[in-house]
């Protein structure tokens, strides 16, 4: 009689290239066992010690190194993986099995805007958590309707990796609404930051008006002896919309004097108050 015939020996090397949903992975047998290998391959799951009756993929026959790509993977999820090999007397499998797991998209915040001009701004973002793999890319991402990606709306990317970050918005239209998001992305994909509003300043000083005088003293803020100030603030309507359809019903003044004074509160217009 020859010689028995033995199941064969395969050994796994490393897994690579992990994406929230695929991996690549590296395998060898090292011997035949005395009969022809008809597959070798790779078998994973979400437990130790997986087999082929659980996830694989085959990746040829016979002895030697091959490869094979891991694919319908979950993101944030821990896999096990093993190297296997098939001749007639039977399935073997590597006596190592290796760990690994899969990134999710990155964590960012976004910071309020800040040195608003007619046409430019500065935001910026906080990269806190790359999600298991490298933030590729960040940045800023705006636009005048709300909840703007880097697809639909204009953006910037403002380096790589965790951490803080600012950047320039830039061509911007004077005395307009925006709406701008820090982004981070990785192998998974892009995540967003919650969404800051801003308003860029009007063409002209005059659209940014605020008074506070008496028509007489003019740029005197206070009155110390009795009579009028006339008060008017032009607020953003990004930051005004929040109490659309309220009513002023207590203003609090500072009084160091005893007398008598009024206060008249103006609304609307564009170039000074028009509505008292």
């Amino acid at each position: 009689p020859g010689p028995a015939v033995e199941i064969p020996t395969v050994e796994i090397g490393n897994v690579s290239d992990i994406t929230g949903t695929s991996a690549k992975c590296s395998g060898n047998v090292t011997s035949d066992g005395g009969a022809t290998v008809t597959e070798r391959g790779f078998c994973w799951s979400t437990s130790s010690t997986p087999m082929i009756y659980h996830s694989h993929i085959a990746c040829g026959s016979g002895t030697g190194s091959f490869n094979g790509d891991l694919t319908g993977l979950t993101s944030g999820t821990t896999y096990y993986v093993r190297a296997y090999a098939t001749n007639s007397e039977g399935t073997n499998y590597s006596t190592e099995e290796r760990t690994f797991t899969t990134p999710t998209l990155p964590t960012v915040t976004t910071n309020e805007v800040t040195d608003i001009t007619q046409t430019t701004a500065t935001g910026g973002g906080n990269v806190t958590n790359d999600g298991g793999a490298a933030v590729t890319s960040r940045g800023l991402c705006w636009s005048t309707s709300p909840n703007a990606t880097i697809e639909t709306g204009s953006s910037i990317t403002c380096g790589s990796g965790t951490g803080t970050f600012t950047g320039q918005i830039t061509g911007l239209t004077a005395n307009t609404d925006y709406y701008v998001k820090a982004f981070a992305t990785n192998v998974v994909g892009s995540n967003y930051g919650e969404q800051k509003p801003f308003r860029t300043q009007g063409s002209s000083t005059s659209d940014a008006w605020l008074y506070y005088d008496d028509g007489i003293n003019l740029g005197e803020v206070g009155l110390t002896n009795g009579g009028t100030i006339q008060w008017a603030i032009m607020l953003p309507s990004s930051m005004i919309s929040q109490y659309n359809g309220y009513q002023i019903k207590k203003i609090g003044v500072y009084v160091e004097v005893i007398g008598e004074y009024n206060l008249k509160i103006y609304k609307g217009g564009t170039t000074s108050p028009s509505t008292q």
